[in-house]
């Protein structure tokens, strides 16, 4: 059997829609058995899904799909959490798709398991040094110095190493992201899932 993977299309951006194109032209033309969308396809409206997975519509076999961190990505107070769980099954069922967070697909006796999965921090890098507080807030010690708005993070805490400031990094699923759970119960929903 060939499988076929690809992900991180991030078909809403525009400078991914022309490789996305060749890409989709590629795989449409060397065929295989099964397609799998294995995250972020789009961090937009449903339309970028629709488009996106149309691109593959020729594909000769069955096209499968797992939701990533940016296909989650709302606005306005929307709630990732119905993204995830509905949306994005709707969008994945009227394009054609099988959407592997939803159940397995199933070829022979045989199965494709797959969800988007999501981090709790536990196997974060300890040699960072960077507490758990700034993970979960998805700001580094230094851009959360630098963008104003986390001044709690460091409110009388000792534990924050001056080399951390020098870490800017900030995880853009801090904005987009709205769940009304935490990581750690989200990764347990998801984990649950496959009991």
């Amino acid at each position: 059997m060939r499988v076929i993977v690809t992900s991180d299309l991030h078909y809403n951006i525009a400078r991914s829609k022309r490789p996305t194109r060749a890409l989709a032209e590629e795989i449409l033309r060397i065929g295989g058995d099964i397609l799998v969308f294995a995250g972020d396809t789009s961090g937009g409206a449903a339309i970028h899904f629709e488009e996106a997975f149309g691109l593959f519509e020729g594909f000769g076999g069955p096209r499968l799909a797992i939701a990533g961190n940016h296909d989650i990505w709302v606005t306005g107070g929307a709630d990732s959490l119905h993204r995830y769980e509905n949306e994005l099954r709707e969008i994945c069922s009227q394009s054609g798709v099988h959407y592997l967070d939803a159940e397995p697909f199933y070829v022979g006796d045989a199965a494709i398991v797959g969800n988007m999965g999501w981090y709790d921090f536990s196997l974060r890098p300890a040699s960072l040094q960077i507490p758990l507080r700034f993970y979960q807030a998805k700001v580094a010690p230094g851009a959360a110095e630098r963008l104003g708005g986390f001044e709690g993070l460091f409110a009388g805490a000792e534990d924050v190493p001056g080399e951390t400031l020098e870490i800017t990094t900030r995880w853009m699923d801090g904005e987009r992201v709205n769940l009304a759970e935490s990581d750690v119960a989200f990764t347990h929903r998801l984990a649950d899932a496959f009991r």
